[in-house]
């Protein structure tokens, strides 16, 4: 990062469904690449990397890569979190008490299916504090710890 002053720091809010639908295109626009999966005829997993372009949408077209363009050279990092959200300050505040008693949350979604032949995540759901102190979310966990 030395002498690239400029960071850019984003979270995606325009949609509903937006911080999950984010993290693969954003890494394709970023990169230029994308990552296809196939089986192959022992029904195996097998990843390969697709190059990307340019993105379209409507009547614009915009060139992929981003870190290679002319315009970013002063670009040193793109961070993005899918997680730091107000939903999960209200989880840990409701972990610790702070919450309405007569409340209850449900965090659901998917996580990383850490088996190499997986080729979807695996579903994900608890009711927040209902487990032991030591397993409070904290601000920099991710859903798949």
């Amino acid at each position: 990062m030395s002498g690239r002053p400029f960071v850019i720091a984003l979270e995606s809010f325009h949609h509903l469904s937006s911080l999950f639908h984010t993290v693969g295109p954003l890494g394709g626009y970023l990169y230029g690449h994308r990552t296809v999966p196939a089986r192959d005829d022992h029904g195996n997993l097998e990843w390969t990397s697709e190059k990307i372009t340019e993105h379209r949408y409507a009547d614009t077209t915009i060139p992929s890569q981003l870190f290679a363009q002319p315009e970013a050279a002063h670009l040193a990092a793109v961070i993005f979190s899918n997680s730091a959200t107000v939903a999960k300050f209200h989880r840990m505040g409701t972990e610790r008490g702070y919450g309405p008693d007569d409340v209850a949350l449900l965090r659901y979604g998917s996580v990383l299916d850490p088996d190499p032949g997986a080729d979807r995540p695996r579903p994900h759901a608890y009711v927040v504090g209902d487990y032991g102190a030591e397993d409070h979310e904290t601000c920099t966990q991710s859903p798949t710890e």
